[in-house]
């Protein structure tokens, strides 16, 4: 009967196109289960659309949904959208001036594996269920919409973010990348999440368990924050640029385990509100973890926060606590984001001796890259990737950029210098679409000095060096 339906849906379908041959206009309301089907992509939802309460929309591979202004998606069912590594799901805007509003689920369960999203408001507003599991995607275009999260889950057995690429707009109305209240089991790993007003990963309500590891976040208002009676590990993570790297707070409890946290107003925050009489710390527990270039200080507390810092070192402030280091931890090139450790760090086989070793079966180093390791392995970000080329480099008045077997894959292009403000961003959609696949970028009036070049496609981040000189400035 189920097949029978399917096949039903998919000719009414199939019936209801627009003046375009080429695009399927979704109904309203969906209530069979149904199959959107690559042979009769891309799928237009007009203005919003529901799923009922015990049906299931399952999205094919290489499926393109557009969607008009506005427009959302609501799942009271479960939506399975299941692309590949070769093919992927595209959920985009019907006009490049426009936004669409986002994904919202009741009761159901979400799979989204290898989508990619543009041109949105939040990703998934998604309450009560058994599972949400959001992996290989990617996100960007995104225009903040008041008072809901990017990604937001809430009372949800078990929810698991792996393997994204999530690039918000930056400054703006105050927007978690990820918010997650409520959760009996929570896994973040392996995601790249950046340029968010608010938090990069937001952990409250009384989650029971949340595993976060291998992530890099950056340039947010705040790298992982826990509260009220969450109990969070982070293991591993790179966190740089943002107000603070990791916070607990309203009894919170976490774990900081061989962490990076570099360039952040502040390392470790335990507690939440500033306000004079009120009361929010947290506790938090740091092992083998480095905290440095902290713009303010390493550590930030109240009278409620508890905090116990060992074998851990930073360059900035003194940390109380055993086998802690004050020192320059020697890393290659944070503010061109490399955080491996140079020959001769003191974070090198300092960690503590109760720990698991390192891969290499010596006693642990001291933060998140091991000694030794050449990248990240956070979605394969990679300095030496052969995947785009620059060329002169060194330069002085102008710069090549060959994406070559790229260009269809960019969410963005920038360029960024020693102490890691952005010069230059070009997003996908300033691309032209009949240009080469050559980018030309005039360097002239760029500060001299190292630069960092990213290319970040829809499933992950590439980085290579740049040298300018003088000459173009002095011309």
């Amino acid at each position: 009967m189920t097949i029978l339906k399917n096949i039903i849906i998919t000719f009414a379908f199939a019936a209801m196109t627009l003046n375009s041959p080429c695009q399927t206009l979704l109904p309203s309301l969906i209530d069979v289960d149904t199959i959107l089907r690559m042979d009769l992509s891309p799928y237009l939802v007009n203005q919003s659309m529901s799923v009922n309460k015990g049906c299931t929309l399952i999205i094919e591979p290489g499926v393109t949904v557009m969607l008009g202004p506005s427009a959302g998606i609501t799942i009271n069912g479960n939506l399975l959208a299941l692309g590949t590594p070769e093919k992927n799901i595209h959920f985009i805007s019907s006009s490049d001036s426009t936004y669409w509003r986002g994904i919202t689920s009741n009761q159901g369960t979400i799979s989204l594996h290898y989508c990619s999203f543009s041109r949105l408001s939040y990703l998934l507003n998604a309450n009560g269920g058994s599972l949400v599991e959001v992996s290989h995607c990617s996100a960007h275009d995104v225009s903040y919409f008041s008072g809901i999260d990017f990604f937001a889950t809430h009372s949800i057995e078990k929810v698991i973010f792996e393997y994204n690429n999530i690039v918000g707009p930056g400054d703006g109305i105050k927007t978690d990348a990820t918010d997650n209240d409520d959760i009996d089991t929570c896994i973040f790993r392996y995601n790249i999440i950046r340029s968010f007003s608010d938090d990069a990963i937001d952990i409250g309500t009384q989650t029971v368990y949340a595993s976060i590891y291998h992530n890099w976040l950056s340039d947010c208002g705040g790298g992982i924050t826990a509260g009220e009676i969450s109990t969070v590990y982070a293991f591993r993570n790179c966190i740089f640029n943002n107000d603070f790297g990791i916070q607990s707070h309203h009894d919170a409890m976490v774990l900081i385990e061989n962490n990076t946290l570099f360039n952040n107003n502040y390392g470790i925050e335990c507690f939440h509100s500033s306000e004079p009489g009120i009361e929010t710390g947290g506790k938090a527990v740091v092992i083998n973890t480095i905290i440095a270039q902290s713009v303010v200080s390493a550590v930030h507390l109240q009278a409620s926060s508890q905090l116990d810092v060992s074998y851990s070192i930073s360059d900035t402030d003194t940390l109380s606590g055993e086998h802690n280091i004050h020192d320059d931890p020697d890393i290659v090139s944070p503010f061109l984001g490399h955080f491996e450790l140079l020959p001769g760090s003191p974070c090198i086989n300092a960690g503590s001796p109760e720990s698991p070793p390192d891969l290499n079966g010596e006693r642990v180093d001291i933060g998140a890259i091991e000694y030794g390791q050449s990248e990240t392995k956070i979605n394969r970000l990679s300095s030496e990737s052969e995947e785009f080329l620059i060329y002169p480099n060194p330069a002085s008045e102008r710069i090549y950029i060959d994406l070559t077997g790229l260009r269809n894959k960019i969410i963005s292009v920038f360029i960024t210098d020693i102490l890691g403000k952005t010069v230059l961003q070009i997003n996908h959609h300033q691309f032209n679409p009949e240009s080469s696949d050559v980018l030309t970028i005039d360097v002239k009036g760029f500060p001299p000095g190292y630069h960092i070049i990213t290319v970040i496609t829809d499933m992950e981040i590439i980085t290579k060096k740049l040298l300018l000189t003088e000459y173009s400035i002095l011309r």
